[in-house]
């Protein structure tokens, strides 16, 4: 029926009400005209730069039907906002920053036919977000990070809504469990690998109990081997898709050169004819499209065959034990340092006594041995034996429970008998002990009261009956080295 010409003037006026109307509420920096809300900074044609930031424009007219927010810094919607637009047949809010949506973001919006969230950095849906949606048409979630979707996502929705166009660009995992999307509509898979770039009808459903992470049912355990054996750390992982393992070495990933060093279909790492360099800290890491896993690190340690052959190798500080690669010597065995001993053992002579004095010569393999950190018995004496020459009787036995006064008493009695003096012309009586190349010294500073101790010094140390070094400091002050 043709519209009579007396009605267009009214007509005019009546579309130019709801014009002003719904001008007076559009957002700044929109341009609003006939339904359609257009928020787009880049259209200059408006001649009204703006920027959206992260929230949405605001008030928005309820009367609207179009709603264009793209070109924008949003992160996500709010449905505070778009749920007063029930008359809203078009949403699009492509081209933005979206990380994530509320379950809630599109209650309300029953007559919404187009909706267009490309080109964002979506990378789930959450479960509901489309319940609204019974009157959707078009559907368009291309070039976002989506892997996949919680399964029934999509049931509320037309058969006729999703094509293929619908998912381009995103990442889907097409393995695991799988929910089916719709078997009309095909997706490009983007992992694992084997199926990179093909085309499958189901991915990855978000949340599903069959997609599991990997975990670790036979665990790698510490091993000791000997050279030229083979050994093998079990890494048995289960996971669903099965995902990849990769072994570490002291914090590194493990070079393979699979003549050497395998890993099996199980992934367990074989070291056929383990070397000295294979001792180390491993690990095994595995990984699927679910998530990742890393197992505890051990101790593989590689011993010398020949620390097993009865035979003093030159490796070794005693037969089979000490040096590099063989265990730790016991008591009384030889050594050079404390880490050939074992624990709770030091390699004596190479430490101060518990009153601050040194052991017999490290040129002395009588004291090169393990043992119990102390004063070796009559180890003082004997030094003193051999630069008290004059004496002829029995010297003291010094025992690691001596104290340092009681050792110096002795010493300053016994140096008094060979002097030939009395004990009480040699004041401030002090030992002391320093190392000197491989030989440690013992100096013994005293004061004298007397210039008779001066000359019995002098005599016997001409006369050989006193070893070691006379020194005079000053006139009184005497220092003697042994």
């Amino acid at each position: 029926m043709a519209l009579r010409p007396s009605l267009l003037p009214l007509l005019a006026f009546l579309l130019h009400l709801f014009g002003q109307a719904l001008s007076q509420t559009c957002p700044h920096g929109c341009a609003c005209l006939s339904g359609r809300v257009q928020c787009d900074p880049t259209r200059q044609a408006f001649d009204r730069p703006w920027l959206f930031n992260t929230s949405m424009p605001s008030p928005l007219p309820s009367s609207a039907l179009e709603l264009i927010l793209t070109n924008n810094e949003l992160r996500t919607l709010s449905n505070s906002a778009l749920s007063p637009l029930t008359s809203l047949s078009l949403l699009d809010a492509s081209f933005n920053i979206l990380k994530s949506l509320p379950g809630d973001a599109f209650d309300g919006l029953v007559n919404l036919r187009t909706l267009k969230l490309s080109n964002n950095n979506l990378r789930t849906l959450p479960v509901g977000i489309f319940n609204s949606l019974s009157n959707l048409t078009l559907l368009d979630l291309s070039n976002n990070w989506l892997a996949g979707f919680p399964d029934g996502i999509f049931s509320p929705l037309k058969p006729t809504v999703l094509t293929t166009s619908s998912f381009g660009g995103n990442f889907f995992s097409c393995d695991c469990t799988q929910a089916i999307v719709l078997a009309s509509v095909p997706v490009t898979c983007h992992q694992p690998v084997s199926v990179k770039g093909q085309l499958s009808t189901t991915v990855y459903a978000t949340g599903d109990p069959g997609c599991t992470p990997p975990t670790l049912s036979n665990a790698p355990q510490a091993s000791t081997v000997n050279t030229t054996q083979s050994v093998q750390l079990h890494c048995g992982v289960s996971a669903d898709p099965p995902g990849t393992v990769t072994w570490y070495k002291d914090d590194q990933p493990l070079l393979l050169d699979h003549s050497h060093s395998t890993v099996t279909r199980q992934w367990s790492l074989v070291v056929n004819s383990a070397l000295h360099s294979d001792a180390g800290s491993y690990y095994c890491n595995a990984t699927n499209a679910v998530g990742f896993l890393e197992s505890q690190p051990v101790q593989l340690t590689v011993l010398e065959i020949t620390c097993f052959d009865g035979l003093l190798s030159s490796h070794e500080t005693d037969v089979d034990c000490g040096g590099q690669y063989c265990t730790s010597c016991q008591n009384n065995k030889r050594c050079t340092v404390d880490s050939d001993c074992s624990v709770g053992h030091v390699c004596l002579g190479h430490h101060t006594l518990q009153s601050g004095l040194l052991y017999l010569s490290k040129t002395n393999s009588e004291y090169l041995t393990c043992g119990v950190q102390g004063i070796p018995p009559n180890n003082l004496a004997r030094r003193l034996r051999g630069s008290l020459r004059g004496r002829t009787g029995p010297l003291p036995n010094l025992n690691a429970s001596d104290s340092l006064s009681s050792i110096l008493t002795e010493i300053q009695n016994e140096l008094a008998t060979q002097l030939k003096v009395s004990r009480t012309m040699m004041n401030n009586f002090r030992l002391q002990a320093e190392e000197r190349h491989t030989e440690p010294l013992y100096r013994l500073e005293f004061r004298m009261t007397s210039s008779s101790v001066r000359t019995s010094l002098e005599t016997q140390l001409h006369a050989g009956q006193l070893g070691g070094t006379l020194t005079f400091n000053s006139e009184n002050d005497v220092a003697l080295t042994l």
